[in-house]
């Protein structure tokens, strides 16, 4: 997961300033909402790696097994 989250790093949180610095000078919005802004696209930006890692797991995970046996 953090493969992917360092390699995204700094596209990824320049889009974030970019968001908060249109939020605060263009929509003039307080303080308060620009840190849940940041917050919640920081949780996102977290999952979201986790996510990506998982589906790569799941491509890259060889089945030797029978097709019949359930997944794991």
């Amino acid at each position: 997961m953090w493969k992917l989250y360092k390699k995204r790093f700094v596209l990824m949180h320049l889009l974030i300033a970019a968001m908060l610095a249109a939020g605060w000078f263009a929509w003039k919005m307080p303080g308060p909402q620009l840190v849940l802004i940041f917050l919640s696209m920081e949780l996102g930006a977290i999952i979201g790696a986790w996510w990506g890692a998982r589906i790569v797991r799941k491509l890259e995970r060889r089945d030797t097994e029978l097709p019949l046996n359930p997944p794991r």
